[in-house]
C-alpha cells in the first residue's frame, strides 16, 4: 500500500466506498451493486513500470462493470 501512495494513489479502508477495486472479485455494494471497476493486480505493476497510469478498462476482471 505504501507504493501506491508514494505513486499518488489513494487507499480506503473499504473496498465498498473505492471507485476502482483490485482484484479478481470485489464485494457487493450497499445498493447490491459490484463497485465500477473491478481491475486485476497487474494494472498497477503496468502503470508503475511505465510511470504513468494506464488505462483501467484494459485490465477488467470478471464481471465489472466498464
Amino acid at each position: 500500500m505504501e507504493l501506491l501512495r508514494l505513486c499518488g494513489g489513494t487507499v480506503v479502508s473499504s473496498a465498498r466506498t473505492a471507485r476502482i477495486v483490485i482484484g479478481s472479485s470485489s464485494p457487493l455494494s450497499p445498493n447490491g451493486r459490484r463497485p465500477p471497476l473491478v481491475v486485476s493486480e497487474k494494472w498497477i505493476l503496468d502503470s508503475i513500470t511505465k510511470l504513468t497510469q494506464l488505462n483501467p478498462y484494459d485490465y477488467i476482471v470478471g464481471d465489472s462493470e466498464p
